[in-house]
């Protein structure tokens, strides 16, 4: 009787945090991003968006909305000086084009850890200067209470796929390399 009266405690005290969260309410609020690349000269460089409360979306599959869409508005993001966040905004097209978009099916998002599995994939469509393209993120979910999980995902892209020109220094002897690396983190809270 004893150890029953132990299991159960032990159960209602894992209960909260091992519930399945539920997709069919809840908002995404994207949290950050992090940009990193490499010079042909094997400089590094880091750009980043940090939205403190995040962009939230809501999901309303009662309507048949089962897409999620996050417009990051490329001007937000940061560099380490001014020159490379003026690279950036020239390459992405800024002043046309105001906003990243990504999207993603929420049907292909797993919001929940499964037994020995930390690791998922899921595809997504990305939209950089007017340009379309799938990928593919790697991601990581944590558990932060009963109604909210934290997603963190990695991400790379060749800008070649995008049509972006990589930006040049000294009359093109220094170039980003077509491949850059994308981090993020979001929120998904269930309502």
């Amino acid at each position: 009787m004893r150890y029953g009266l132990f299991i159960i405690l032990i159960l209602i005290h894992i209960e909260p945090f091992a519930k399945n969260i539920r997709k069919d309410s809840g908002a995404f609020h994207l949290k950050h991003i992090e940009i990193k690349g490499t010079t042909n000269v094997g400089k590094d460089f880091v750009l980043t968006y940090n939205s403190g409360k995040g962009i939230a979306t809501t999901n309303n599959p009662n309507q048949g909305n089962n897409l999620i869409t996050f417009l990051i508005p490329v001007k937000e993001f940061n560099a380490a000086n001014y020159a490379m966040k003026r690279d950036f905004l020239e390459m992405m097209q800024a002043s046309k084009y105001k906003n990243i978009k990504v999207r993603f099916n929420l049907n292909k998002i797993h919001l929940t850890n499964r037994k020995n599995q930390t690791d998922y994939h899921t595809q997504m469509t990305l939209t950089l200067a007017d340009i379309t393209n799938p990928v593919t993120s790697e991601y990581k979910i944590k558990q932060v209470n009963a109604h909210k999980v934290f997603l963190r995902g990695d991400m790379h892209i060749r800008l070649s796929d995008f049509e972006l020109e990589q930006p040049k220094k000294m009359f093109g002897a220094i170039t980003v390399k077509d491949t850059v690396f994308i981090t993020f983190g979001l929120y998904y809270t269930e309502h």
